[in-house]
């Protein structure tokens, strides 16, 4: 078991971390994987895990993201589909859309994009981009 500091709830996550982009690493491509992944670095192409994406404070995607899991307490640019649960920590910052049943921003974590989440009901809720508001002065 790991402990995830940066991206976890503080408790020890549910498995091992399967593959890593460390601090000061570039990859680009696609990776296909069934367990954990962890970016603490750059990465651009497209994620497919089975398990968890945990994106750290240091770690930069710009890629579309499938996963059971979604952590992000970096930055992501592009397209975030989660089965289970996608959180947005404190430093987090997402530019793209998010499908999710579950969605948990914390205070300080950034979101612009489109988001699709479900609420527990089995129906689903759509979102608009804070762009399509408008303000009407008081």
């Amino acid at each position: 078991m790991t402990t995830d500091r940066d991206t976890g709830t503080g408790a020890a996550a549910d498995n091992t971390v399967d593959s890593i982009v460390g601090q000061g690493t570039r990859m680009s491509g696609q990776v296909d994987l069934n367990g954990m992944l962890r970016i603490d670095g750059e990465f651009h192409g497209e994620v497919r895990a089975g398990g968890r994406v945990l994106i750290g404070r240091t770690g930069r995607a710009e890629c579309a993201v499938h996963a059971g899991t979604v952590v992000v307490a970096g930055s992501v640019r592009g397209d975030v589909v989660a089965s289970e649960l996608v959180e947005l920590r404190s430093t987090a910052t997402v530019a793209g859309s998010i499908c999710t049943p579950r969605l948990v921003i914390e205070g300080g974590g950034r979101f612009c994009g489109r988001c699709r989440a479900g609420d527990g009901s089995g129906r689903v809720v759509e979102t608009r981009p804070a762009s399509t508001y408008v303000t009407k002065p008081a």
